[in-house]
C-alpha cells in the first residue's frame, strides 16, 4: 500500500498507515481520535470501511467513497456521496451508491467537483447582483419619502427595471466561466449558508450607496422638473446595475484576473438599449412617464455605475471577504 501511495505522489511514513488487524483492536472512539492523522488504511474488510466512514462523518467531514465490489456496498451506502464504478462495478455497488462513474476514471471525479463549484459560484453571483440592486431601489424610494419629495420611481418603472434591465446581466452572470484557482480554495462547510449575515450587511451597504447616489441626482434635478428628475433617477438606477453586474462577476477576484465572459457585454448593451428606448421612443416613454434627457444630464448618470463598480473592486483589492 505504501509503495502504491508513493508511486502516485503521496508523501507519508509508516505512522500514517494502518492495517485492518490494527483496526480490530481499536474502539470506535479511539479510531475517531486518530482518523485525521491516517493517510492509508490497508487490508481492510467491509466492516472496517464502514467504521472509517462513520468515524470521518463524526469528525464533521463530508465523506465520499468509491467502490466497485459487493464488499464496498456498506460504506458506499453510509457515505455522504457513494461513487460506484460504471464499467467494473457490481450491481450491488451501483444500487448502494449515489453516483455512478460511467468511465471508471477518477479524473472525472475531479472534473465533477470543479463543475459543482462553478455551478455553486454562478448561483451566488446573480443573487449578489439582484439583491444589491433591489435594495438600492428601495433606498432611493424610501429616501425620497423621508425627504418629503415625490417618489423617485413609479411602479411601472420599478417593474421595468426588475423584469427587463436586471434580467439580462443576471443571466450572463449565471454563465460565468470558472474563476482562476477555484480548485485551490478550501471546500465550504456543510452548514455554510448561501446568504450569511456578513453578506446581508454587504447588500445593505452597497444598496444604500446606490440609493444615495441616485437620490443625490434626483434632489439636484427636482428643482428643474419632477418628470426630468424622476427620469434621471430611473435611468441612473438602471445604469448603476451595469456597474454592479461587472463587479458581481466574482466575490473575491478583481476584474482583470477573471476569464472573459462573452455574454456579459452583450447583456449589458441590450439592457442599456432597452432603457434608452423607454426614454426616447414616444409610445413607451408615455407609458413609463419619462422624458428625453439632455446630453448634459447623461454624464451625471454615468458616474453612478462607475462609483458602484470602483467601490466593490477596492473591497476585493483590500481582501475584505463576503
Amino acid at each position: 500500500a505504501m509503495a502504491v501511495a508513493k508511486m502516485i505522489g503521496m508523501d507519508l511514513d509508516e505512522n500514517l498507515v494502518i492495517e485492518g488487524r490494527e483496526l480490530d483492536s481499536m474502539s470506535d472512539d479511539e479510531l475517531e481520535k486518530i482518523i485525521d492523522k491516517v493517510a492509508i488504511f490497508a487490508r481492510v474488510t467491509p466492516e472496517h470501511k464502514a467504521r472509517i466512514v462513520k468515524a470521518l462523518k463524526k469528525r464533521g467531514y463530508v465523506v465520499a467513497m468509491t467502490g466497485d465490489g459487493v464488499n464496498d456496498a456498506p460504506a458506499l451506502k453510509l457515505s455522504d456521496i457513494g461513487v460506484a464504478m460504471g464499467i467494473r462495478g457490481t450491481d450491488v455497488a451501483k444500487e448502494a451508491a449515489q453516483l455512478i462513474l460511467l468511465d471508471d476514471n477518477f479524473a472525472t471525479i475531479v472534473e465533477a467537483v470543479k463543475e459543482g463549484r462553478v455551478i455553486y459560484e454562478n448561483l451566488k453571483k446573480p443573487i449578489n447582483y439582484l439583491l444589491t440592486c433591489n435594495l438600492g431601489e428601495v433606498a432611493a424610494i424610501f429616501g425620497s419619502e423621508l425627504l418629503g419629495l415625490p417618489p423617485a420611481l413609479t411602479a411601472p418603472q420599478l417593474l421595468w427595471i426588475n423584469i427587463t434591465t436586471d434580467a439580462f446581466p443576471a443571466l450572463a452572470l449565471g454563465l460565468e466561466p470558472p474563476e482562476p484557482g477555484i480548485m485551490e480554495t478550501p471546500p465550504r462547510g456543510r452548514r455554510t449558508a448561501l446568504i450569511t449575515n456578513r453578506k446581508i450587511m454587504y447588500y445593505v451597504g452597497m444598496g444604500s450607496l446606490l440609493g444615495a447616489l441616485v437620490l443625490l441626482i434626483y434632489t439636484f434635478l427636482i428643482g428643474l422638473d419632477v418628470k426630468v428628475a424622476r427620469t434621471a433617477a430611473f435611468t441612473a438606477i438602471a445604469f448603476s446595475e451595469f456597474g454592479r453586474a461587472f463587479a458581481s462577476r466574482s466575490e473575491r477576484l478583481p476584474q482583470w484576473k477573471l476569464r472573459f465572459n462573452k455574454w456579459i457585454i452583450p447583456a449589458v448593451l441590450l439592457s442599456a438599449v432597452l432603457q434608452l428606448i423607454v426614454l426616447y421612443v414616444p409610445p413607451l416613454s408615455v407609458l413609463f412617464n419619462t422624458v428625453p434627457l439632455s446630453l448634459s444630464i447623461l454624464p451625471m448618470i454615468l458616474i453612478v455605475p462607475l462609483i458602484i463598480y470602483i467601490v466593490d473592486e477596492i473591497r476585493k483589492l483590500l481582501g475584505i471577504k463576503l
